[in-house]
């Protein structure tokens, strides 16, 4: 009877160890597919901005004025490069986006968006953008936008539609296809 409640408890142990290691397994499993689906999930909502249309941008001028952007009223097509003055990445990116008004500012219309009002004015100054700069987007457009993640840059047609959009710095995948769209050399993201 010791022999056969010895080979049930062997038994059980193996099923347990077994069990134990398809829970990890499975778990592993799930965190890759929830990776996978957030950066599907992503990818969708920014295909899904493309060729939207969007209303005025509802900001705040740097006096802190109310001000309406007019999509309509602008003779060229808008890029619209939101930033924030506390992400690195914004910081990192600011040659880029400098060079890149630098070399399309006679072909579109740059506007910066802060969408963090803390010291907004200060890096406003301290990065010298030669384009003006706003901040405090209304609820309503970080909704129709996404505003969410920073720094992005949108492309914005004279009939307020997304022509393109780039989330995140100009690294990677983006600088290429930045660069391919503008046809022009970004310097890369400063250490």
């Amino acid at each position: 009877m010791n022999r056969r409640l010895i080979n049930e408890k062997t038994l059980i142990g193996a099923f347990l160890a077994l069990s134990t290691v398809l829970n990890i397994v499975l778990a592993v499993e799930v965190v890759n597919l929830r990776s996978k689906n957030s950066v599907l999930s992503q990818t969708q909502e920014h295909q899904l901005l493309l060729g939207r249309k969007v209303p005025n941008l509802q900001v705040k001028s740097l006096e802190g004025h109310d001000v309406e952007v007019d999509f309509s009223e602008i003779s060229l097509p808008s890029v619209v490069y939101v930033f924030s003055p506390d992400c690195v990445w914004c910081t990192r990116n600011l040659k880029n986006i400098k060079h890149l008004y630098e070399y399309s500012k006679e072909k579109y219309n740059f506007i910066g968006l802060s969408i963090s009002k803390d010291s907004v004015s200060q890096y406003v100054k301290e990065s010298e953008f030669d384009f003006p700069v706003f901040w405090e987007p209304s609820d309503s457009n970080r909704t129709d936008y996404y505003f969410r993640a920073t720094p992005a840059t949108y492309v914005v047609s004279n009939e307020g539609k997304i022509v393109r959009y780039w989330p995140g710095a100009y690294a990677n995948k983006n600088i290429e296809s930045i660069e391919s769209y503008f046809e022009v050399k970004l310097p890369g993201l400063v250490e």
